[in-house]
């Protein structure tokens, strides 16, 4: 370590006043270091001066940590370096890289006259030189011409766009002929220093593009690119393929044989790609940024343009307008097959496509019913797996098709970051369904011959599980029937993320299926319909259609059942924990608007905080419907009823609404915020229903006559323009507990209905008692204490034969004035 002389105090005060040594020695040394760790450790020397804390860049594994957030620092203007400490000990085996970033700044003035700030100016000095040190070091770490040859000019040439880097006779940088670019990649290009390498090499099959060196030898003649194929000047290599010269206008399209001008059918030119990638392995076909026409028809193996397992096919930019005649797929995936873009993939002709949506779809998931007619013959695409489509723009000309369309038990799944502009023709973007394996029919009059082909092991079906849809836009559908996203016959899929610009017929449809899961193996029943979570999305425009569906009834199973006596092994009607969340639609507003959640029999379920405008009604709860809630989330502005729960056929049960906020709702009439019309068991709890100085929701809950055993409690009325909470007719209802925590803030009046006084609580001699009028309470003895009302009564629970039933208070009081009630018969 150098001397370091003190100035004299007087003239020690730098800009940044603090003590100030006279100078600092800068040792001629390399201001990087770096360390190999060892388990735990936190400490590394740094063995250069620095000036500041934060002089110094500390990397670990290429990592560059924050100042006093991953390390801290010593030995600030001390020439023999210092030492930072890592914050939490490092791995063994990490690699710690210390480097020296002194700041390019002048920070000490000599004045024209006066004292000097020496100590300043030398401290300046020792900056400069520091800084010279880490240009050396940058200057180290660049490429540069060796000392002992003559000067060149190295600048980049202009023409090195799409080209690879190289360097001429005297070592001068031009740019090469070679193989588009994507990402700064070049795809399936390998450098040969001559012809003759290459003709005893054998090369992976995804290198399509060969740049030589030579002839007979390196440098024997101008350097030539070559492509798979036969011609004049065509070789063959070690492995016997055959490559062919290539002008530089036909290489930015790496797929040999693919023209990508949108005339030449380029389907036969992809496949072969895609299907030596696979042989060997599996890895990546780059397509580049050309329209590729493809012709799809019966003849085509397997009905499509097949991405095989273990292939990804990588778009950059591309565009494939696929041209489908008859019952033909569009891009199909197996197993371990990805589709990337960004890109697009359109249906530009579509003949003839048969009844089923998985034909002609742009992209084809699993197979069509029927396709795979015995259980030893799965296939490919039945079952595959593990397969992914992102950053992907989807068109079709295909009427009453759909983008996307999944048949059969395709699972572990993305489709997530895709575009479906506006369309008016098909009918939806996504549809996932079940599909059969072996004779399975979904004719009511079919279910015995399912059943007897089932047991046997020859035939079952298959259902789409562990899929991931998220992130997805999808424009205008504008035909009558569309519905952007329908699920049927499924267990374990996940939405979320979606944005639809307009539906008609309904923006998300959650279906059981014709026959839900009566022929699913034993171990996929139980999986079913259950882990479907659909959440954080917008229908923006619902049209005069339903904004979600949702509904578990297996309808062909039940008709079997009804009209042919058959016995199934499961009921038509289905428990699911499915969840809607966060899901705003918004609907048309007009008098002819659709309902905009509408669940039908279905058991279990949730929808949590989901805004409903401009519908019919909010949220709807049809027939068969039992054991759902509704959690959360904001129904106003609709037609008639905020929440509506009840169907005559068959009565929901068991419905719970709680911590809703129902306003300005009963747009054309007079409606409630929530309803309920029928069934049993259904608990209306702590929700808050209309807002001041709004002109619509006459009612704040309405329960009618129909209903059996109904609790509202805990709810809140901020305004109605009749009644706040009205309960069955004047004569009849049948267990309705109205509670007195139900509040109101303005109504012409609280309660309507049924002559009663809402239910409170209250301990009473310890003992919790209920109080009102008509109802019970849990008491031995007259009150002796509490504050009581004229009419409450308590009703003994030990009352005994020949003695006192209970107690009816006659004059309000602290306790009041009690009588007997009648006494129990002896």
């Amino acid at each position: 370590m150098g001397a370091i002389s003190k100035a004299p105090e007087a003239s020690a005060i730098t800009e940044d006043c603090r003590m100030a040594a006279d100078w600092l020695n800068v040792a001629d040394t390399t201001p990087r270091i770096s360390y190999t760790a060892t388990g735990g450790q936190t400490a590394f020397t740094v063995p250069f001066l620095f000036f500041t804390d934060d002089n110094l860049n500390v990397y670990q594994n290429d990592a560059l940590l924050v100042l006093n957030v991953g390390y801290t620092v010593a030995g600030v203007e001390n020439p023999s370096g210092g030492t930072i400490t890592l914050i939490t000990g490092a791995t063994v085996g990490d690699r710690i890289v210390i480097a020296r970033s002194t700041a390019l700044e002048l920070t000490t003035h000599i004045p024209p006259s006066g004292p000097l700030d020496v100590p300043a100016i030398n401290i300046q000095f020792s900056k400069f030189i520091a800084m010279l040190q880490e240009e050396r070091d940058r200057f180290d770490r660049s490429l540069t011409q060796p000392d002992n040859e003559a000067s060149l000019d190295m600048t980049l040439p202009s023409n090195r766009a799409n080209k690879l880097l190289g360097f001429d006779s005297t070592g001068a940088p031009i740019a090469v002929l070679g193989p588009s670019s994507v990402a700064d990649q070049f795809i399936g290009a390998a450098l040969i220093e001559s012809k003759a390498v290459a003709q005893v090499t054998t090369f992976d099959p995804t290198t399509n593009y060969l740049l030589l060196g030579g002839n007979a030898s390196a440098g024997s003649a101008a350097l030539a690119g070559y492509v798979k194929g036969t011609g004049s000047g065509s070789f063959s290599d070690g492995g016997g393929t055959s490559w062919k010269p290539v002008a530089s206008g036909d290489l930015s399209t790496p797929v040999p044989g693919a023209a990508g001008d949108n005339t030449t059918d380029d389907r036969a030119a992809l496949q072969t790609v895609m299907n030596a990638v696979a042989a060997a392995g599996g890895g990546y076909v780059h397509l580049a940024a050309k329209s590729f026409r493809v012709v799809i028809n019966s003849g085509v193996t397997d009905l499509g343009l097949v991405v095989p397992s273990g292939v990804t096919l990588l778009m950059n930019g591309a565009t494939i307008n696929l041209e489908c005649t008859g019952s033909v797929y569009g891009i199909r995936l197996q197993s371990d097959a990805h589709i990337i873009g960004p890109g697009t993939v359109a249906v530009t002709v579509s003949f003839g496509p048969g009844s089923q949506s998985i034909w002609h779809a742009p992209i084809s998931l699993g197979a069509a019913l029927g396709e795979v007619t015995s259980v030893g013959a799965l296939g490919n695409y039945i079952n595959a797996t593990r397969w992914s489509i992102r950053r992907l723009r989807f068109t079709s000309v295909r009427s009453n098709g759909y983008k996307i369309s999944g048949i059969g038990g395709i699972s572990h799944g993305v489709i997530e970051d895709c575009e479906f502009p506006s369309d008016s023709t098909s009918i939806g973007c996504i549809n996932f369904d079940w599909g059969t394996v072996g004779t399975i029919s979904s004719a009511p009059a079919s279910m015995a011959a399912n059943l007897t082909n089932f047991n046997n092991g020859t035939a079952y079906t298959v259902h789409p599980n562990n899929i991931d849809i998220r992130r997805n836009k999808i424009g205008s559908m504008t035909n009558a029937a569309s519905c952007p996203i329908r699920l049927s016959g499924v267990h374990a899929i996940r939405v979320d993320g979606f944005e639809i610009a307009q539906s008609n017929a309904c923006g998300v449809q959650h279906v059981g299926g014709d026959l839900g899961y009566e022929f699913a193996p034993t171990a996929v029943k139980q999986s079913r319909h259950s882990g479907i979570v659909i959440r954080n999305g917008s229908i923006l425009y619902a049209s005069n259609g339903v904004g979600v569906s949702c509904d578990m009834y297996a309808d062909n199973v039940a008709n079997a059942i009804a009209s042919f006596g058959y016995t199934p092994m499961l009921q038509p009607q289905q428990y699911s924990d499915i969840v809607f969340e966060n899901i705003k639609t918004f609907g048309s507003t007009a008098p002819s608007a659709s309902d905009g959640i509408v669940m039908s029999w279905m058991e279990g379920g949730t929808i949590r905080n989901c805004n409903v405008t401009g519908h019919q009604h909010g949220i709807i709860i049809r027939e068969a419907v039992r054991g759902l809630l509704i959690s959360g989330g904001k129904i106003d502005t609709n037609q008639q009823e905020g929440i509506y729960i009840g169907n005559s056929g068959a009565p929901p049960e068991e419905i719970t609404v709680e911590y809703v906020r129902a306003y300005a709702n009963g747009v054309s009439g007079s409606y409630a915020g929530i309803v309920c019309n029928n069934g049993k068991r259904h608990n209306i709890r702590n929700n808050i229903l209309g807002q001041g100085g709004e002109g619509f929701q006459d009612f704040g809950v309405d329960v009618t006559s129909a209903c059996v055993d109904v609790d509202v409690c805990g709810n809140h009325v901020i305004a109605a323009t009749n009644v706040a909470y009205r309960v069955g007719t004047a004569t009849s209802y049948n267990c309705v507990r109205v509670f007195t925590d139900n509040t109101v803030d303005v109504a012409p009046a609280i309660f309507s209905g049924v002559a009663i006084v809402p239910i409170s609580y209250a301990y009473v001699n310890n003992v919790l008692a209920r109080r009102f009028k008509t109802t019970r309470g849990t008491m031995t003895t007259t009150p002796g204490s509490g504050t009581w009302n004229t009419g409450d009564i308590v009703e003994f629970i030990d009352a005994q034969a020949g003695g006192t039933m209970g107690s009816y208070c006659v004059t309000g009081g602290t306790p009041g004035t009690w009588k007997n009630l009648p006494n129990l018969a002896a």
